[in-house]
């Protein structure tokens, strides 16, 4: 079926009327003037909804019959014919205003207009006014045929405006292209550098996915290998330790052997406090007891060395472990902010996708619109081949059109590149979710770590709490075993463990003290002290006189016989020690004699002391002499006992 569209009509229309006018001219002057339809509108221009109006339909009754009555004139004239229907005007096929094109939302259905009928309601209707059209066309076809016959051969040639008129359609349809073409133009520059935007951001959001991975991947790669030499680390320090459980094992078992020995040492020691012979014996068993310990000894020490590098490995480890604890709260974190990130790009990704879809719809309304201006240029095209004047100018429009299509085919393809990319992302994402998988599997490595190192700090405990009892039964036996001072008492027995070398001592390993003064009796100048006499520092009560026994002399000299010697030793070594004492040495003798060579000789033999005091490193300030002769008797001297009392050497404070 024919389909008539308005511009058809309107070069259909417009001849005839022209050609009536001119005819009204030389028949009546009062016939209108011929119309000239303005140009075509911009369609893109700001307005009311436009809504392209239907011809009003003619009088059918007038289409039976032809409307003009030819009469007889000169020369085949004829009566003016009833006044033409008026053409509705151009602005009722195109408003002056048409809307502002608005692209939808591809997403979102387009709303149905209350007044646009359903579509087979509105075909059924457009259907009825073609036939209506059609009808129409026929009847002024057939008016236009009847005017031609009657016109030729009555009328002079007059210049005909058909083409001029045409060609003013046809500039003023080629203006409405341009503009509209331009405006498609500035519409694709302005989605081009959306796109462009777009994409940009899209791709500077793969740059921080990428940096994003990488790093992620680098701090995995450095937990994995910190984790992997914490396992070994563990690993070899189990080994130490169950070499150590070993060790200590043999350890245990050798100090329970010599525990027993010590148990049957210990009875034998008893047994050789009674006989020399067996002391003897016991004494090589000590010293064998004594290698024996000095050899655990070693062992021990070897043991506490590699104990303390134990430890020294468990404290790195527990650096490590908190380094890489910090480390993994450190990625925890980082991870979080990796996860916002991701939850911005994917945003952004949704929010690209949309623009993309939105831009890909408008393009398609574009395309769309290009396809109509296309099919209107192929329309105008086949009219402007009559024109020579406006060939060129179709040329350059369809050229134009074909480089806004290769334009339009360019930013598909580029489309579909940014589709691409986006799946690209959508898959790194994913890869994302596979390594967020991954760290909470090293999360759990690092847990079952630090429950490592918990168990291996309970062992190191216990093996902190035997290696102090063995310490503790190691000591016990080394002074079972051992005599520190050497005054044939152990340790373990020795109530004074600090007796000097070479003194004697009693079954407790201490010095004797006879008068239980505090004061041993090697150091008592007084060993003799009464109870409830306060003693003082060497021995002796206040009103005490020290009378050094054991001190002799040859008979009738001041040589001191061999056992006095060692008393005045003893005597120099207690005067030593208390450096603020004063001693005057008194010589006395018995009454056999003359008084005074008794006192003569009580004064040489109180010199001879003094002198050989000297000696021995005592002050001679601190000393003075003095012979008493048979003047202070301390015994009777009528028995050779209580003479020999009186012949004495005594030290007196000053």
């Amino acid at each position: 079926m024919l389909k008539v569209t308005p511009l058809i009509l309107a070069l259909i229309l417009v001849p005839l009327t022209t050609t009536l006018a001119h005819s009204g001219e030389q028949n009546d002057s009062s016939f209108p003037e011929p119309f000239f339809p303005e140009p075509f509108p911009d369609r893109f221009s700001a307005g009311p909804a436009f809504e392209p109006p239907f011809l009003p339909e003619p009088p059918w009754e007038a289409l039976d019959e032809p409307r003009y009555h030819f009469g007889p004139g000169p020369r085949g004239s004829f009566a003016p014919p009833p006044r033409p229907m008026p053409i509705p005007p151009w602005s009722d096929f195109f408003p002056a205003h048409p809307p502002e094109p608005v692209f939808p939302d591809p997403r979102v259905p387009p709303p149905m207009h209350p007044s646009t009928p359903q579509p087979n309601a509105r075909s059924q209707m457009l259907e009825q006014q073609l036939q209506h059209l059609n009808r129409r066309l026929q009847a002024l076809e057939t008016e236009n045929m009847h005017l031609r016959n009657s016109l030729q051969g009555i009328q002079q040639p007059q210049p005909r405006q058909d083409n001029l008129v045409q060609l003013s359609l046809i500039e003023a349809s080629m203006a409405a292209l341009t503009a509209e073409r331009d405006q498609l133009q500035d519409q694709l520059g302005a989605l081009s550098a959306e796109r462009d935007q777009a994409l940009a951001a899209h791709q500077t959001l793969l740059d921080e996915l990428n940096v994003l991975k990488t790093n992620q991947a680098s701090a995995e790669k450095n937990l994995s290998e910190q984790n992997q030499q914490q396992q070994a680390a563990f690993s070899q320090l189990e080994a130490e330790r169950d070499q150590l459980q070993n060790q200590m094992t043999s350890l245990q078992q050798e100090l329970d052997q010599l525990r027993q020995s010590h148990h049957q040492q210990q009875g034998n020691l008893e047994t050789a406090q009674a006989t020399i012979t067996e002391a003897q014996t016991q004494s090589e068993e000590i010293s064998r007891l004594k290698k024996a310990v000095a050899d655990r000894e070693d062992e021990i020490g070897a043991m506490k060395m590699r104990f303390n590098n134990i430890e020294s490995m468990m404290t790195g480890l527990k650096a490590a472990s908190r380094d890489a604890r910090d480390r993994l709260a450190s990625m925890s974190t980082d991870y979080k902010a990796m996860q916002e990130q991701l939850a911005v790009a994917q945003k952004q990704s949704g929010d690209l996708k949309a623009m993309i879809e939105t831009k890909d719809a408008e393009i398609a309304q574009l395309q769309n619109a290009l396809q109509a201006k296309e099919t209107e240029q192929a329309q105008l095209t086949a009219q402007l081949e009559a024109s020579k004047h406006s060939q060129q100018a179709t040329q350059e429009l369809t050229a134009s059109l074909q480089k806004n299509e290769s334009e339009l085919q360019a930013r598909t393809e580029s489309l579909a590149a940014a589709n691409a990319k986006i799946q690209q992302l959508e898959q790194q994402l994913q890869q994302l979710s596979d390594l967020k998988d991954e760290l909470k599997t090293c999360q759990g490595n690092s847990e079952a770590l630090n429950q490592r190192i918990i168990s291996l700090e309970n062992e190191n405990q216990t093996l902190k709490a035997e290696m102090e009892k063995a310490q503790q039964a190691q000591s016990k036996l080394e002074k079972m075993t051992t005599d520190s001072d050497g005054d044939g008492v152990a340790d373990a027995m020795d109530i004074c463990p600090d007796t000097s070398s070479g003194v004697s001592v009693n079954a407790k390993g201490c010095e004797p003290d006879t008068d239980l003064d505090g004061i041993v009796d090697r150091l008592d100048l007084c060993p003799g002290t009464p109870d409830g006499k306060q003693a003082d520092e060497v021995g002796c009560h206040a009103e005490a006189t020290i009378t050094l026994e054991g001190v002799n002399f040859q008979s009738g000299s001041a040589d001191f016989t061999a056992e006095s010697l060692v008393v005045l030793d003893r005597v120099a070594t207690i005067l030593k020690q208390n450096d603020n004492l004063n001693i005057e040495v008194a010589g006395h003798t018995d009454n056999t004699g003359s008084r005074e060579l008794n006192i003569a000789l009580s004064a040489t033999r109180a010199n001879a002391v003094k002198d050989y005091l000297i000696g021995q490193g005592i002050a001679a300030e601190r000393l003075s002499a003095y012979g008493y002769g048979p003047d202070q008797p301390v015994a009777s001297n009528a028995s050779a006992a209580g003479r020999a009392q009186n012949r004495r050497v005594e030290l007196r404070r000053k």
